[in-house]
């Protein structure tokens, strides 16, 4: 059995892995939708750690591919 290590994001690097390459056109709308204030940022980042019903990370495929589990208590 494994031991669970715990690991702040910003100390994360994933290594990189192959990605099909995207058009300039899926590349451009993919930066517009991701373009996000700061303060909508944070105010969304709050709204998750407040809320349960939107911390269903167990449910996410990206997760689930990865084997990761997320918590949202602070270390």
């Amino acid at each position: 059995m494994r031991k669970e290590s715990y690991l702040p994001m910003e100390l994360v690097d994933v290594e990189p892995a192959r990605v099909k390459k995207i058009t300039d056109e899926q590349r451009a709308l993919m930066c517009r939708q991701s373009t996000v204030s700061p303060q909508v940022y944070i105010k969304s980042i709050k709204e998750i750690r407040n809320n349960p019903e939107k911390q269903c990370f167990e449910e996410d495929p990206f997760v689930a591919a990865w084997n990761m589990n997320v918590s949202t208590d602070m270390l």
